[in-house]
């Protein structure tokens, strides 16, 4: 009997893990927003993103106004986490830190997050200016092959002395 009970047992994990997880995935975006914005480095008025949920596929806005060139030393982390009983509180093991340029020469899909802004690898660090992008929607084929269903909080930050100088809080659906 114990040994039926263990074939069950994984039949249904094995069940389980093929429908929890999306392959060829789709991500909707849910809500944007920007905190710990540096008035040292962004005219805090005027730095703002959300997401278009009216638009097919909804989309990330945004606008980003900085007032004083970034410096070079400036770096980004990422770091995300899964929706579990009312709260994003389940790393998802996405984490990443390196020079904010160094993105550029990553295949991840940081480098055309940040060229949706109005960052570019030939502007880099970005310089002061106003940065728009008036629909972003990720590229899909740098997303992973498969990914369990959920909510997810992505965390974007450039940091400058380990300190946040800003920071995106990304919340999406994988459906």
């Amino acid at each position: 009997m114990e040994r039926k009970a263990k074939k069950l047992f994984f039949l249904s994990f094995f069940f389980v893990l093929q429908y929890s997880h999306v392959k060829g995935i789709e991500v909707d975006y849910i809500a944007a927003e920007l905190e710990n914005i540096s008035e040292e480095y962004f005219l805090k008025e005027n730095t703002f993103a959300y997401v278009d949920s009216d638009r097919d596929p909804p989309c990330v806005i945004s606008n980003v106004t900085i007032i004083k060139d970034i410096p070079d030393e400036v770096q980004v982390r990422l770091t995300a986490y899964g929706f579990s009983m009312g709260e994003y509180r389940v790393p998802v093991g996405m984490e990443y830190t390196s020079p904010f340029c160094e993105l550029y020469k990553e295949e991840l899909f940081l480098a055309p997050a940040m060229e949706g802004v109005g960052f570019h690898e030939n502007a880099c660090p970005p310089l002061a200016g106003t940065y728009i992008n008036t629909g972003y929607v990720g590229d899909s084929s740098k997303y992973p092959e498969a990914f369990p269903r959920n909510q997810y909080l992505i965390s974007l930050e450039m940091t400058l002395d380990d300190e946040p100088i800003i920071a995106l809080k990304l919340y999406v659906e994988v459906i």
